[in-house]
């Protein structure tokens, strides 16, 4: 029985910005073949470098769909599966089809580890920070500030203070585990909070022009502040001597019909250059096919997990790297007319050097 959550369905709403919501556990094991093979490894590897781990902690867990579960439970040692995501509901259905699976395959794996749901914001200030967000909204609605440089300027001095406030705030006692998954959802984490900062500048400001330099500065302080809080989390939850894997979708790839404006906004919005040429684009009724538009899903280090874990965790060693395509969006599945977008994915292992 899951323990009741403490959010609503408008918070993890504001969440549900990444995912697969169309795909089930069966079809994620028919066409997600590839990327579950290198989940697996990156997940062996760190069970391996922790030596004999007991306890396991997946972060974004959601409905497991590309972790093998059966696979961690066969592992002598492990003893605990803590299984972390804010969605009950995915959670439920996750632990329904790995029972049955684990029965009709191997009932006795059940009796060797315990897989525990755990329904919680791995950040520990989401909650907070919308609800900050949501102040600030009010607070612009309420006072007649003229549009212009020193409403843009008190805005963004009021949203760094909130970023910097909610970390201040936070008093979490993190459980420590011998290995901790991070499953791909720091792009997860990152894109909730642009959208949702996207939304509030949409309101203050009431789509008039406003300096964009100063929001993307904006964006991308968020960007940094937030991958380094989630690499202190993994640290935090880490025990020494344990070991890390951390997967997340770094690139966005478009393939299929792709209006031309649209292209066009996104080579802008991300600086990009070389707007694909006729030899890579055909008309078709008024839109456009385009062989593939890449999209970095964050900039922070070139996107790189090696150069973020070197930069923030320094007691780690780097031990595997892998980068792979992501079929999120297979092709079978796709309605008629729909973009088909895939993501690369990388993902990194590391060991935890500190034996204190």
């Amino acid at each position: 029985m899951l323990e009741k959550s403490e959010y609503d369905d408008r918070f993890i709403q504001r969440l549900a910005v990444v995912g697969s919501p169309n795909i089930t556990p069966e079809n994620s094991d028919k066409y997600w073949i590839e990327h579950k093979d290198n989940m697996t490894w990156g997940i062996q590897k760190a069970l391996y470098e922790a030596r004999y781990p007991r306890d396991v902690a997946i972060l974004g867990a959601g409905k497991c769909n590309d972790i093998r579960l059966h696979e961690i439970m066969q592992v002598g040692s492990v003893e605990n599966i803590d299984l972390y995501d804010l969605h009950a509901g995915d959670l439920q259905k996750a632990l329904a089809y790995i029972t049955s699976k684990i029965k009709s395959i191997m009932p006795e794996a059940l009796d060797f580890a315990r897989i525990n749901p755990v329904i919680k914001d791995v950040t520990c200030v989401m909650k907070r920070l919308f609800s900050k967000f949501d102040v600030i909204r009010k607070y612009f609605n309420n006072n007649l500030y003229p549009y212009g440089v020193q409403r843009e300027k008190e805005f963004l001095h009021k949203i760094k203070a909130a970023f910097c406030e909610v970390f201040q705030e936070r008093e979490t006692e993190f459980v420590r585990y011998d290995t901790v998954v991070s499953d791909c959802i720091l792009s997860q984490i990152l894109a909730g909070i642009d959208i949702q900062l996207e939304l509030l500048i949409n309101d203050v400001f009431e789509l008039i022009y406003v300096n964009k330099g100063g929001l993307q500065e904006l964006k991308e302080v968020a960007q940094k502040m937030f991958i380094a809080d989630h690499m202190n989390v993994l640290q935090s939850m880490t025990r020494p001597g344990g070991s890390i894997f951390i997967a997340s979708d770094r690139m966005l790839l478009y393939r299929g019909r792709v209006h031309k404006d649209y292209a066009q906004d996104v080579y802008q919005t991300h600086k990009m250059e070389g707007f694909p040429t006729n030899k890579s684009i055909r008309d078709f009724g008024g839109d456009y096919i385009v062989e593939q538009i890449e999209v970095p899903r964050f900039e922070y280090l070139d996107g790189d997990l090696e150069k973020i874990a070197q930069e923030h965790l320094p007691e780690y060693e780097i031990v595997g790297s892998k980068t792979w395509e992501w079929n999120r969006q297979p092709h079978e599945l796709r309605k008629n007319g729909d973009t088909f977008s895939a993501e690369e994915v990388q993902g990194v292992v590391l060991k935890n050097l500190s034996q204190k």
